[in-house]
């Protein structure tokens, strides 16, 4: 594909490399006051009563690739509801085929196998809400489970891929709407710095159609590379899809792009012997962040941390070797930013060498938090949860219910109504007795964070069934 050079990259020429910087760090931050500060709803469902709803799933592989994508659609509510899904090949046609989810059921779609083409995203077109989408990948490194987007937008953010030997990690480009979109891609990375690829500036993503890059092309051999998606105009919905060394050591992660935020958690992680859980904090503006890591036990109290990350750059945290972090136990993990300041905060998770397939696996911290969150079942070739955690975030204790989703009507699940979750303490289910297999519907009288890990994995984090907010 031809691109031209964008005009401010050839003023950044012109001026040197302080112009340059500027020219870069004004695509990270986006333009006009309170860019950075963008709702963190994008994968949010539908109220049940609204009359149509959307949903973008941008990553996935052909048939022949190494992670062909299925979608899971699941619908909490008491009546079916009806829609189509439009599976989009990269430079190939788009075929649209109509789908029914039932009442308090699910319904899943492979969209390669209705459109041929090296990379597939779709679009899923529902008539009525309530309803939402995820999509899973697997291959020969392993599976991963994400979420899909309930709208497009003009910028999107990714804190952590890796392009080391053995990994390779794709950025899909997708636009569902009617007219061109035109996207800058700026690249944070470990040895370079903040670097724009020509080839990256100014890429025209035609209506319904999908563009994907793959970062080794232009940062090779880096561990750690955050990722801008920015447009100059029209919206898009991006993704990133990373494979993780080889089928004996390795595994997938496939993540939507995520705006800034302030706050950041991920309700359970758990540090075992041999196994590691590195954070990476990304700011992608222009201001440094000093970002407070507040770890909640399940026993006991560990002092937070605290990580000055540099703007337009990343800080890591790991709790490898962190005596305040108890072995084999589960803890939550929050992360905020002073005087709000947007960063965004993603976590690997890597297994002991000896443990079972998939060992690595990486997923974003859910922003913010909420009250109604529903949980889809693990989809194949995931076989059962491995636990489920709750956060609370509202800063007071707060009750939790998880109830089963089934004929439209959630039931209950006896012994998990009115669990009490306090701050800074995670509330855990499982693994010993196993969270419910179905899909789930958990409710609390103040803002809350979840993680559903699923199994076969080689460690708890490897694999995450994502979460998402009801309104």
């Amino acid at each position: 594909m031809t691109r031209v050079l964008s005009r401010r990259m050839v003023a950044a020429g012109l001026f040197g490399i302080v112009v340059l910087g500027g020219a870069v760090t004004d695509r990270l931050v986006g333009r006009g006051p309170g860019a950075a500060l963008l709702s963190s709803d994008r994968s949010a469902i539908g109220p049940t009563a609204a009359e149509s709803t959307s949903w973008f799933c941008p990553s996935g592989t052909g048939t022949g690739g190494p992670a062909p994508s299925t979608l899971l659609l699941t619908n909490p509510t008491n009546r079916p509801v009806t829609g189509t899904v439009t599976a989009v090949p990269e430079g190939g046609a788009p075929r649209q085929v109509p789908i029914s989810v039932p009442s308090g059921g699910q319904a899943s779609v492979v969209p390669a196998q209705l459109a041929s083409g090296p990379e597939v995203a779709a679009t899923v077109a529902l008539a009525g809400g309530g309803v939402a989408v995820t999509e899973s990948v697997a291959g020969p490194t392993g599976w991963a489970d994400g979420a899909c987007a309930s709208r497009s937008a003009g910028r999107w953010l990714f804190p952590d891929a890796s392009t080391a030997s053995g990994d390779t990690a794709t950025l899909a480009l997708y636009n569902p709407g009617s007219t061109s979109a035109v996207v800058d891609v700026t690249l944070a990375t470990s040895g370079s710095g903040l670097v724009a690829p020509p080839d990256y500036q100014e890429i025209t993503v035609a209506p319904l159609s999908l563009v994907t890059e793959n970062l080794g092309d232009h940062v090779p051999d880096d561990p750690a590379v955050a990722a801008v998606v920015s447009t100059l105009s029209g919206t898009v919905v991006a993704g990133e899809l990373q494979s993780f060394g080889s089928p004996a050591h390795g595994g997938l992660a496939l993540q939507l792009g995520q705006p800034a935020g302030d706050s950041w958690s991920f309700a359970q992680s758990t540090q075992n012997d041999g196994s590691s859980n590195v954070y990476t904090v990304f700011d992608p503006g222009l201001q440094p962040a000093r970002v407070t890591v507040t770890l909640g036990l399940q026993r006991g109290f560990a002092e937070p941390y605290v990580l000055e990350v540099p703007a337009g750059g990343k800080a890591t945290f790991s709790t490898a070797g962190q005596t305040r972090v108890p072995v084999g136990a589960a803890f939550a993990a929050r992360f905020t930013s002073a005087e709000g300041i947007p960063v965004v905060v993603s976590r690997r998770v890597t297994a002991p060498a000896a443990a079972p397939a998939p060992q690595v696996g990486e997923a974003v911290g859910q922003p913010g938090g909420a009250r109604r969150w529903l949980i889809p079942s693990v989809p194949p070739p995931g076989t059962s949860p491995w636990s489920l955690a709750v956060s609370d975030v509202a800063g007071w204790p707060v009750s939790v219910t998880v109830s089963t989703v089934a004929a439209g009507h959630p039931t209950p699940v006896e012994g998990l109504i009115s669990i009490r979750v306090v701050p800074g303490t995670p509330a855990m289910i499982g693994p010993t007795p196993p969270p419910p297999a179905a899909a789930l519907l958990v409710t609390a009288t103040g803002p809350i964070t979840v993680e559903l890990d699923a199994v076969p994995v080689g460690t708890p984090g490897v694999v995450v069934v994502p979460a998402l907010p009801l309104h």
